[in-house]
C-alpha cells in the first residue's frame, strides 16, 4: 500500500475497517486509526468524516456507546463543513442508532429521519436503506409492528434494488423477531430457516447467532427445550467470539429460563446472575428491560413472588425511565425549534414523526409547550427593559418546577399503583390474603398521596399566576388544628404517632380558611412523614404583640443546616424519603412559604439531626372590637 496515493490509502483502510468490523474488530479500530491520520495530513475533511462513522460502528459494536457517537458527531461537524451530504447522512443516522439503543426513541427517529430526508434528496438508496432499517428497530422497540414492518419491507425493497443480500438478510432477520413477538411462530421459523441458509453461505458469525437465538425462542415456547438450549449455546458462543455485549447478555438470560425447564436450577441462577451483570453495567436499555423481564419470568416459575415484585419494580424504573428521556427529548427539540428558526430556518426538525410518543404524556407535552411558548412571549416583550432577565429567571424556575413535578412526582404513586395493581392481576390466586391487603393499603397510600400532590399542585399553580383568590375572614385556631387532626388521623395511627395540641378555643386569627388548612395539613403530614413508630406530633399557639406565633413540632428525624437552608428555596430540590418509604415533591413547604407570605406572616424552621423539627409561622391576630386583623 505504501506507493499508493494518500487519498487511495485512506479508502483502503476505511474498507479494511468495515470488513472487519465483526470478524476482526482490533484490526478494524487500527485500520480505522489510521485512515484518519492519513485523512487528517492531507486535510481531506470527507475522507476524515467518513472514516470517524465506520470507526464509531465498530465501537458501537463493541458497546462503547460514548466512543461511537463521539467518532459520529465529529463526524457530522466535518462533513457538514464541506457540505458532504453522504457523510453527513451517514452521521445522523449513527447518531440516531446510539440513541435507539439506549431507549431514547425520540431523538433516535428525529436524527435517523433527518438522515433518511438526505438521502432520498440525493437519491441514495444504500443510505436510504440504512436508514429506513433503523427506523423499522425504533417502532419495533415501541411494539409498534404495524409501522415496524412498513419500514423494514421498505428496507427489502431498497437492497433488492442495490443487489445487498446481507443487508436484506438483516431486515428478514428482524421480520422473524417481529412474527415471534406476535405468537405468528410458523411464519418466523420460516423466515429462520431461509437466513441460516443465507448466513451459513455468507459466512455472518452475527447473523446465525441472530438466527440460532431467535429459532431456539420459538422451540422454547413449544417445550423443545433441548433443542432450544442447543441453539442458545451455539449462539452465545458466536456472542462471546465477536465481543457482542448485547447478544451476550440477551442469550445468557434466555439461556437463565432453559436451564430452569430442564430442572437444573443453580444454574439457572448463575447465568441469570452474570446476564444481569452486564446489562447494568454496559446500561443498554431495551437489554435491560430484556433481563429484568427474564428475570421476573425466572422468579415466577421458582414461585418466589418477593423477587419477582422486585424485578417487575426495576423492570417499570426502566420504562419510566425511557419514558421521562422520550419527554425531555420533545423539550429539548420544542427548544431547538425556537432557537434555530432566528437563527437557520433550513434547520426544520421533524418532530412530526414523534406520532408513536405515549398518550399518557400529551398532557404533560402540551404543559410544556405553552410554558416555553410563554417563555418566549415573556422574553420579546419584556427584553428592551430592565426587568426581563429578573422575569424571565422566575418564569424558568416555576417552569422548571412544574415540569418536574408533573414528569417524576406526580407520576410516583401512579407507578406504585400500577406495579402492584398488574401484579396482584397476574397472581392473584397464588399469594395469601396477608400480602393482598399489604399491596392494597399500598395501592391506597399512593392514591392518597397523588390527591394530595394534584391539590397542591393546583393551589401553587393559581397563586404564582395571580389568581389565587383569597377571602379574609376570623378564623378560631382550634378549629382548624382538630379539622387537619381529623383528616390525617389514620394516616397517623399507620404509624402508631400521637396527634397532639395545646391550643385552646378562642385564639381567632385573620387569613383565608382555604389556605391555612393547607399549610396545617401539609405541615403536620410532613411531620408524620418524618417521624418514626411511635413518634409525636405537638402544635402550640403564643400571642406576641398582634400576631400569634404557631409551632408545629415533632420528634422525628430532624435535618442538618445545609438542608434547613434549602428548605425554602424556589429552585433548590430538597425531596427526602420519609421513615417508611414516603415520596414527596418538596412542593408542600414551597407552598406554606409562599401562603403565610401572602397571609402577612413569616416561616422558618428550627431542627437538629434525630432529635425532631419545628416549623414555626406567624399569623395576624384578628381584632374582636372593629372587625378588623390588627
Amino acid at each position: 500500500m505504501s506507493d499508493q496515493p494518500d487519498s487511495l490509502k485512506v479508502v483502503m483502510l476505511t474498507d479494511v475497517c468495515w470488513n472487519e468490523r465483526a470478524s476482526n474488530p482490533e484490526l478494524a479500530i487500527q485500520a480505522g486509526e489510521e485512515a484518519i491520520r492519513i485523512a487528517q495530513k492531507i486535510d481531506n475533511k470527507s475522507l476524515q468524516a467518513r472514516a470517524m462513522n465506520l470507526l464509531g460502528v465498530v465501537y458501537r459494536n463493541r458497546g462503547n456507546y460514548a466512543g461511537a457517537i463521539d467518532y459520529y458527531k465529529k463526524a457530522l461537524i466535518l462533513a457538514e463543513q464541506v457540505n458532504d451530504s453522504v457523510q453527513i447522512g451517514y452521521s445522523y443516522n449513527n447518531i440516531g442508532g446510539i440513541y435507539r439503543i439506549q431507549g431514547n426513541n425520540p431523538l433516535a427517529l428525529e436524527y435517523v429521519l433527518n438522515g433518511l430526508k438526505i438521502f432520498e434528496k440525493i437519491g441514495d438508496k444504500r443510505g436510504m436503506a440504512f436508514c429506513t432499517i433503523n427506523v423499522g428497530l425504533i417502532y419495533k422497540n415501541q411494539k409498534n409492528y404495524e409501522k415496524a414492518l412498513q419500514y423494514l419491507n421498505r428496507t427489502i425493497e431498497l437492497r433488492e434494488e442495490i443487489e445487498d443480500e446481507d443487508g436484506k438478510a438483516l431486515a428478514m432477520n428482524l421480520i422473524a423477531e417481529i412474527y415471534k413477538e406476535q405468537n405468528r411462530l410458523d411464519e418466523a421459523l420460516g423466515y429462520y430457516q431461509n437466513l441460516e441458509r443465507i448466513y451459513k453461505s455468507n459466512g455472518s458469525k452475527t447473523g446465525l447467532a441472530s438466527v440460532w437465538g431467535g429459532i431456539a425462542d420459538i422451540y422454547f415456547e413449544k417445550r423443545e427445550y433441548e433443542r432450544s438450549l442447543d441453539l442458545r449455546q451455539k449462539a452465545l458462543d458466536l456472542s462471546r467470539a465477536s465481543n457482542s455485549i448485547e447478544g451476550i447478555a440477551t442469550n445468557l438470560s434466555n439461556i437463565s429460563l432453559i436451564y430452569y425447564k430442564l430442572g437444573n436450577k443453580s444454574k439457572a441462577d448463575e447465568t441469570m446472575n452474570e446476564a444481569l451483570r452486564l446489562a447494568e453495567k454496559y446500561n443498554i436499555a431495551y437489554i435491560t428491560l430484556e433481563c429484568y423481564e427474564n428475570a421476573t419470568k425466572l422468579s415466577e416459575m421458582k414461585g418466589d413472588f418477593k423477587t419477582a415484585l422486585n424485578y417487575h419494580k426495576k423492570l417499570t424504573d426502566i420504562k419510566d425511565s425511557i419514558i421521562n428521556r422520550k419527554s425531555l427529548a420533545v423539550v429539548r427539540a420544542l427548544e431547538s425549534i425556537y432557537e434555530n428558526e432566528k437563527q437557520k430556518k433550513e434547520n426544520e426538525l421533524l418532530i412530526k414523526d414523534i406520532e408513536f410518543a405515549d398518550r399518557q404524556r400529551k398532557l404533560l407535552l402540551i404543559i410544556t409547550l405553552l410554558i416555553l411558548l410563554t417563555a418566549v412571549v415573556i422574553y420579546n416583550r419584556y427584553r428592551a427593559k430592565k426587568v426581563a432577565a429578573e422575569e424571565l429567571a422566575e418564569l424558568n424556575n416555576m417552569k422548571d418546577t412544574f415540569f418536574r413535578i408533573l414528569a417524576h412526582d406526580l407520576k410516583s404513586p401512579f407507578n406504585t399503583i400500577f406495579v402492584y395493581t398488574n401484579f396482584l392481576i397476574s397472581h392473584y390466586d397464588e399469594i395469601d390474603d396477608g400480602e393482598r391487603k399489604q399491596f392494597i393499603e399500598s395501592i391506597e397510600r399512593a392514591a392518597k398521596s397523588n390527591y394530595q400532590l394534584l391539590e397542591n399542585l393546583l393551589m401553587w399553580s393559581q397563586a404564582q399566576m395571580g389568581k389565587l383568590e383569597m377571602q379574609m375572614v376570623n378564623i378560631d385556631l382550634y378549629e382548624v388544628v382538630k379539622t387537619n387532626f381529623f383528616l390525617l388521623e389514620e394516616v397517623a395511627k399507620s404509624k402508631e404517632i400521637s396527634l397532639e395540641t395545646s391550643i385552646e378555643p378562642g385564639i381567632e386569627v385573620w387569613a383565608d380558611e382555604n389556605i391555612l388548612n393547607t399549610v396545617f395539613r401539609n405541615l403536620i403530614s410532613n411531620g408524620i412523614k418524618f417521624s418514626t413508630k411511635g413518634g409525636r406530633i405537638f402544635i402550640e399557639a403564643i400571642k406576641e404583640d398582634n400576631m400569634v406565633k404557631v409551632t408545629v413540632a415533632d420528634n422525628g428525624i430532624g435535618m442538618d443546616k445545609e438542608t434547613m437552608d434549602k428548605l425554602f428555596v424556589r429552585n433548590t430540590r430538597v425531596s427526602k424519603t420519609g421513615t417508611s418509604g414516603e415520596k414527596g415533591s418538596g412542593l408542600g413547604l414551597l407552598l406554606c412559604k409562599d401562603f403565610i407570605e401572602k397571609l402577612e406572616g413569616k416561616i422558618w424552621v428550627e431542627s437538629e439531626l434525630d432529635k425532631g423539627s419545628k416549623f414555626i409561622f406567624t399569623l395576624r391576630l384578628y381584632n374582636n372590637q372593629n372587625g378588623q386583623s390588627i
